[in-house]
């Protein structure tokens, strides 16, 4: 139809607010998900905009009103017909159907809005519009403007996906688990209404969120489905039990709960973000202060909670485990543990005056995803490891008989494993979980008891009480006050805890055994570990005599130590890679060292520059850091992709500073692990894999100054938490340390060390083997590796800290690897450069903890010897202090730099030159 001079001014002001409309939608590039906030409409139709419209209509015969302006204007308003009224005019309509909605919606009586309530339908629509073609413009655009409300601690439906818009700014993969995958969501401002104070978001919220499949016999409209409304609106006032924020039920089998968005999880935390053993007694004090949290948080579930009617709700949590105890930032710096995923496990429902208890499995109610691929674990094996390790024996059993004082048994696991985490670190869990599933009798099975294959009751595990006799020594050597403390709650849980459910203690005694241990912990001094290394054999001491007779003094006459003043906990630290910049750094604090920092002796070192992410007002922890002589680069937890890029030389500044950062957020998964090729120029980053994908990592090549700009991006064939290494020694050389496996038939173990060529695209492996290795299952296979600058795919790999390899990874050089065993040292770090025929390494004696400085001659030969000189003594460094070193080669001065965290809060510099 054509259009006549009258209807110009009509249409001329429709196409103006058509674009005014689509300029504040949210996400308006994406067709699929773009929205109108909340108030767009009211915000776009002022009432001076409305007397425009109503005086652009062409109100000549036939087309009669006896509204005015002002009347449009108010009706309107009354009525809060603004969004049907946008819907209209964004839809391109008529000049007809908007006096077709003046004459019917906001005259008649017949036509009330309450009829109209949005989203509407076409039935409804009809009563309105006799043309098809405006109905099916109306229908395809009403649900930008129709945006859901997510409110706390309540259930909204929406029935038809298709007449809705969620209201999600962004929205990021982080984890799949058996029913749930979880997504980090930003909710657009407005679109998060607290029905409690009557107050909407200000600002965008970033949330968890966890979608679920709804089973097809659990219809929405169910009796049970009234049971899990009750209980996701159920009291949750303890601070250990994450907040219900509220849930969506799209469609007829979609179910989304959202939650506050943590840190990370309890296993991420020790395993990734703090792998490092904390090092002094008020750090490992706040870990056992939030491990009585879990407790209470436990306690609540079995004993606490009611639903909004006042009915009594018992909690079975049922899959208690570190990855499911979520991590967020209290108050004053204190970290508070929460339990989630509980709601999805077993409950007892009793009402008030019945007795009748009615106990509902909630997995049942929604259907179990399929993985696409095995599940990643700390120490994967070739068997079923890590399946159901904090799983109570009752679990076994083909009727379930799963109880509140199963979770007690999965809190007790949670604690065992702390304690060995607060002692040795990540590397610690591991090697914990790899004996327990090692034993004879375990089956290759992770678990905190073994099954008697007979007929006869579940066997306390042994390797759990001796690594806990272990614990035990090891605080005793530091105090008898922790000694004591350490054997309380250790055998407290081997007598009340690991036993059978039947006579099992319940969670109040575990919380009370905890605060105990927790006061005890918080009044306890620092102590220097290095003092305390484990007491030698006989063997030992007189090896010990003979190597001190021949060792070099503690001073060397060129070496020199400057320990750092200041009160931050470190959690690891760094050198360039030319050696003239050290970082430490704090889950949010970076400190760095320069050249200026140190005297030219023995004394102090003072921080040059200092940054902390409390300035992005952020809720995330330091992950990476990586240094060149020029960049830091440094990213961060939170399961998407962050790197904070640090121009340290940039400027006006003598020294280093933070002055120039960027950050770079490109739409990926988080990163995983860093490094940094040899001449500055590249980084490489080992990234979690994508949604569709998640146990393949993806490898990522981008320039250092623009990290965001990738040049390369392969997918792996293996899990990013498999992947526990990655080196970059040369601008065209990747080099990768796949975990160890555990066979679980020949307890033999196999690492991979891969070779990826970046201009060739090959990619080279060779397997190590423990075979020929007695014992020491204390001690990792992997130890260390290093390229050796003969060839860039030959490399130097130390095995079980004793056994020396030189490998090629081309096929053609495998059978003509050189391998050695290392005599009377252990060594821990290996260093390349300078010389081809020699290496620079960080051991130790046979016989002490005491770590020093050696030189490795090459070995020649296939069985050669390798000859070892001692170069120096690392005073106060012991075999268990986290260290990181460097070669330093600057202005003709050859140097080993190294930085470490010593017990006790102990921090220092070291730097050896070399002759």
């Amino acid at each position: 139809m054509a259009t006549t001079n009258s209807q110009k001014p009509f249409y001329e002001l429709r196409n103006k607010l058509h674009l005014q409309f689509l300029l504040k939608f949210e996400r308006r590039k994406d067709d699929q998900h773009r929205f109108a906030p909340i108030g767009t409409s009211r915000e776009v139709l002022q009432p001076d905009v409305l007397r425009s419209l109503f005086g652009s209509l062409d109100w000549s015969p036939p087309i009669e009103s006896d509204l005015s302006e002002d009347d449009f204007t108010e009706r309107i308003d009354e009525q809060g017909l603004h969004d049907f009224l946008a819907i209209l005019l964004f839809s391109s309509c008529a000049v007809k159907d908007v006096h077709t909605f003046t004459t019917e919606l906001l005259v008649t009586d017949i036509f009330r809005s309450s009829i109209f309530t949005l989203p509407t339908t076409n039935g409804k629509l009809k009563l309105l519009f006799e043309e098809k073609v405006t109905r099916d413009k109306f229908l395809a655009n009403q649900a930008i403007f129709c945006p859901v409300v997510i409110h706390q601690g309540k259930e909204q439906r929406v029935e038809d996906p298709g007449r809705r818009r969620l209201p999600y700014l962004e929205e990021k993969w982080l984890a799949q688990g058996g029913y749930g995958t979880v997504y980090k969501v930003k909710v657009a401002t407005r679109h998060f209404y607290d029905d409690r104070n009557g107050t909407a978001n200000p600002a965008p919220l970033e949330v968890a969120r966890k979608d679920y499949v709804i089973s097809s016999q659990f219809p929405a409209a169910s009796k049970e489905h009234a049971v899990l409304e009750k209980i996701l609106a159920s009291d949750r006032s303890c601070e250990n039990i994450v907040e219900n924020f509220g849930s969506l039920a799209i469609g007829p089998d979609k179910y989304s709960l959202f939650m506050p968005l943590a840190i990370c999880d309890l296993k991420a935390y020790m395993m990734d973000y703090h792998d490092i053993k904390p090092s002094t007694t008020k750090e490992k004090a706040a870990i056992i202060l939030s491990a009585w949290g879990l407790a209470r948080g436990l306690n609540f579930l079995h004993h606490e909670m009611k639903t909004p009617q006042g009915d009594d709700l018992v909690c079975y949590h049922m899959d208690l485990k570190p990855s499911n105890i979520l991590i967020f930032q209290g108050d004053d710096d204190r970290k508070i543990w929460k339990i989630s995923d509980f709601g999805m496990a077993r409950v007892k429902l009793k009402k008030k005056g019945e007795n009748i208890e009615k106990e509902r499995d909630f997995n049942s109610w929604f259907v179990k995803r399929s993985k696409p691929g095995p599940e990643p674990t700390p120490t994967p094996t070739l068997a079923l490891h890590g399946e159901g390790t904090y799983l109570a024996p009752e679990s076994m059993a083909s009727i379930s008989s799963m109880k509140t004082g199963s979770d007690v048994w999965s809190l007790g696991c949670v604690i065992s494993v702390l304690f060995v985490y607060l002692e040795m670190g990540a590397e610690g869990v591991t090697r914990y979980s790899e004996a327990r599933s090692n034993h004879a009798k375990a089956d290759g099975v992770d678990r905190f008891f073994l099954r008697d294959k007979g007929f006869g009751p579940f066997k306390s595990h042994p390797v759990v009480k001796n690594w806990h006799e272990r614990l035990i020594l090891s605080g005793k050597q530091r105090s008898s006050e922790e000694g004591k403390a350490l054997k309380d709650v250790l055998h407290f849980l081997e007598k009340d805890v690991f036993r059978d459910q039947s006579r099992r203690c319940g969670v109040g005694k575990v919380g009370n055994i905890l605060q105990e241990t927790y006061n005890i912990y918080s009044n306890l001094e620092d102590v220097d570990s290095s003092r305390h290394d484990q007491d030698p054999t006989i063997k030992q001491r007189i090896l010990g005599r003979f190597l001190k007779r021949r060792a070099i003094p503690e001073d060397g006459g060129h070496i020199r130590r400057w320990t750092l003043k200041t009160a931050h906990p470190f959690k690891n630290c760094e050198i360039s890679s030319d050696g003239s910049l050290v970082v430490f750094w704090t889950d949010t604090e970076l400190t760095l060292f320069t050249s200026l920092s140190v005297s030219s002796g023995d004394g102090e070192a003072h921080p040059q520059a200092e940054w902390s992410l409390e300035n992005e007002d952020s809720n995330w922890f330091w992950k990476n850091v990586r240094l060149t002589n020029r960049f830091l680069l440094a990213s961060t937890s939170g399961g998407t992709f962050r790197c904070y890029v640090f121009d340290l030389k940039r400027g006006t500044s003598v020294d280093a500073s933070f002055s120039h950062l960027k950050c770079y957020t490109p739409s990926l998964p988080e990163i995983v692990d860093l490094a940094i090729s040899s001449d500055s120029k590249l980084m490489a980053c080992i990234l979690h894999g994508r949604e569709e994908a998640p146990h393949r990592a993806l490898l990522y090549i981008a320039p250092v100054a623009a990290p965001g700009e990738y040049t390369q991006m392969e997918e792996l064939n293996w899990p990013a938490t498999d992947i526990v290494e990655l080196s970059f020694p040369t601008n065209k050389d990747i080099y990768l340390i796949i975990r160890p496996r555990i066979n679980i038939h020949s307890q033999e173990e196999k690492a991979t060390l891969v070779h990826i060529c970046l201009t060739s695209k090959r990619l080279e492996s060779v397997i190590f083997s423990s075979q020929g290795f007695g014992g020491g299952a204390d001690v990792g296979l992997f130890t260390t590796f290093a390229p050796t600058y003969l060839h860039p795919s030959i490399c130097a790999v130390v095995t079980k800290e004793r056994r020396l390899y030189i490998q090629g990874l081309e096929e053609a050089n495998h059978a003509a690897a050189m391998q050695a065993d290392i005599k009377s040292y252990r060594i821990l770090k290996l260093m390349t450069g300078w010389d081809k025929g020699k290496m620079f390494a960080i051991g130790r004696h046979v016989a002490s903890h005491n770590m020093i400085l050696l030189e490795v001659q090459l070995p020649t030969s296939g069985t050669s010897g390798v000859s070892i000189r001692e170069l120096a003594q690392f005073t106060g460094l012991s075999y268990n202090d986290q260290f990181t070193e460097r070669l330093g080669y600057i202005q003709g001065e050859k140097y080993v730099l190294l930085a470490a965290l010593m017990s006790a809060n102990q921090r220092a510099i070291y730097k050896v030159q070399i002759d």
